[in-house]
């Protein structure tokens, strides 16, 4: 799969439910090449047949071409500084080291732009090469292996997978085309991830969390990070409630009280989180103090 910036159609990007409608300023247009193995065909047709004038229009093509190999590495295309920056920040932020990728050098859909001198880069995690000693400690897996043992074999199927190095590298995709379209460090401020599966809260029992995975953001959470709570119970007074950062840092929303009298707890608090950093995946943590009430934690979200 390929996406190329240009002109004609809007984008907007990926986003979690109830997030706000946005769009950058530039427009985007994604494209799924055929023929690539028959050398380049429907890529090449394409460029071929844009007028110069089309050709001016396009800031930049990122290429990702094999993005959940089974056995995967962490490669970033050197061919534009500025595209390569871009991914070599997003994966930094997440602790995931990366190498120059160099094994599909002009053999993929990127080619043809590049060739048309329009900027090109993009992601990549490997194929027939083997993974090196040094490769497999920062990545690992295991050195002398293919990164894709099944490549261009019948037993490339969706089995064939990696579904964490396919998460990381698509919303690295959906971080660079933000960036490089929109001109952004970070999406929009207001966005709004929640996590609506309900958790029972044992009666004067253990602590339960309900967790939201935050992805896609490289800085750090903003100092009025708002914490949306919507939490069933008889007696709220009986409950502590926390907000837990990735690192594990846990913030009090809301301390037991045995004048507390009311039931549920549908309120937004605004923390200061801007030491934390927003990717990762942060809990609300719910414990009952006291016997004989019932109740469940109904949904959770962050708004940054």
């Amino acid at each position: 799969m390929t996406t190329a910036l240009a002109q004609p159609r809007s984008w907007r990007p990926p986003s979690p439910s109830h997030a706000p409608s946005t769009s950058p300023p530039s427009t985007c247009r994604f494209a799924w090449w055929g023929a690539e193995e028959l050398g380049l065909v429907g890529s090449k047709h394409y460029v071929d047949r844009l007028a110069s004038t089309e050709r001016s229009k396009i800031s930049g093509h990122l290429n990702f071409d094999m993005i959940g190999s089974p056995h995967p590495g962490y490669f970033v295309y050197d061919d534009d500084p500025v595209i390569e920056k871009t991914f070599k920040e997003y994966f930094a932020g997440l602790h995931v080291p990366t190498e120059i990728e160099t094994e599909g050098d002009g053999r993929s859909d990127h080619a043809p732009f590049k060739k048309a001198g329009i900027p090109v880069g993009g992601l990549f995690t490997g194929a027939s090469s083997t993974k090196t000693v040094a490769q497999a400690q920062q990545w690992g897996g295991t050195s002398g292996q293919s990164f894709d043992r099944c490549y261009h074999s019948s037993c490339d199927t969706t089995a064939n997978i990696d579904d964490t190095a396919l998460d990381r590298n698509s919303d690295a995709a959906a971080h660079a085309i933000w960036i490089l379209s929109a001109g952004t460090t970070t999406p929009p401020a207001g966005t709004t991830y929640e996590n609506t599966a309900d958790v029972s809260i044992p009666d004067n029992g253990a602590a339960v969390t309900s967790p939201i995975d935050v992805s896609g953001r490289t800085c750090n959470a903003p100092a009025a990070l708002k914490v949306g709570l919507d939490i069933v119970h008889t007696y709220r007074g009986d409950l502590t409630v926390d907000l837990v950062a990735p690192d594990g840092t846990a913030y009090r929303l809301k301390n037991s009280s045995g004048t507390d009298s009311a039931d549920d707890i549908r309120t937004t608090h605004t923390v200061d989180a801007s030491v934390e950093t927003a990717y990762g995946t942060w809990k609300l943590r719910v414990q009952d103090t006291a016997a004989q009430d019932t109740g469940h934690i109904n949904s959770f979200r962050l708004t940054f």
